[in-house]
């Protein structure tokens, strides 16, 4: 998944959570205290976000300077600014009216549509060029050296790395909830960059034992890992009851 189709793949999510905004804004105030978590989760979302724009983007700004698409350039301060504002709203209640603040969430529900709209009629498909791209960029990312990358699934990973169960775990990722969902998804979902979650996956990865020589050969990894099972499996057999 290249830069800009992760950055699209973010709006869908956003334009998701707005609609779901919209719809508990209009059930009334026993569901605010939804509302108020959505806003949260929106908040932090959106900071991960307004990263990953800067990364690309702002090489983007040198290059194209003050020209035709500079103002659709201009990243997401002005929703960050609301979500605060908002924030600020819900701990000033009693002073601060439900009805005010929901003048409040629909002014930023239409511009941050209008500016989503606004971003990928003009902006990306300006830089989505694959040459414009490597030339406003000028690098890669770092390849993962497990071989993992952000488009497999948790349950992908734990099939080929048994081990890396108790890995997710500790990161309240749990493959019975989040199983099929995507490693950017996840990341994306526990406040951090897929790119961060590989990174650890892969120190993960490294801290398990070499597999054991034998002669002038090596053990192959898929016998290592068959092993390790097995082992595993015996344990469970022989633990009491």
């Amino acid at each position: 998944m290249n830069a800009i189709n992760r950055l699209k793949r973010d709006h869908g999510l956003f334009r998701s959570k707005l609609i779901a905004l919209e719809s508990m804004l209009e059930m009334g105030q026993e569901t605010w205290f939804v509302v108020r978590e959505i806003t949260f989760t929106l908040s932090q979302q959106l900071g991960l976000h307004r990263r990953r724009e800067a990364l690309l983007l702002d090489p983007c700004l040198v290059t194209l300077g003050a020209g035709p698409l500079a103002p659709s350039v201009v990243d997401h301060t002005d929703e960050q600014r609301h979500l605060e504002t908002i924030a600020r709203a819900f701990a000033a209640q009693p002073r601060c009216s439900l009805n005010i603040i929901r003048l409040m969430f629909t002014a930023l529900i239409a511009h941050w549509r209008g500016h989503m709209e606004q971003q990928e009629s003009q902006l990306f498909p300006t830089i989505e060029d694959a040459t414009m791209l490597n030339e406003l960029t000028g690098r890669k990312a770092a390849p993962i050296p497990s071989g993992l990358h952000e488009t497999m699934t948790v349950r992908e990973v734990m099939l080929r790395y048994p081990d890396t169960r108790v890995f997710f775990e500790g990161l309240f990722i749990h493959g019975r909830f989040e199983g099929y969902d995507c490693l950017d998804e996840v990341a994306w979902r526990h406040g951090m960059e897929s790119g961060e979650l590989l990174a650890r996956l892969d120190e993960e990865l490294a801290r398990e034992p070499a597999p054991e020589v034998q002669g002038a050969g090596v053990i192959p990894e898929a016998k290592v890992r068959r092993d390790r099972y097995e082992r595993a499996g015996a344990a469970l057999v022989q633990a009491p009851v």
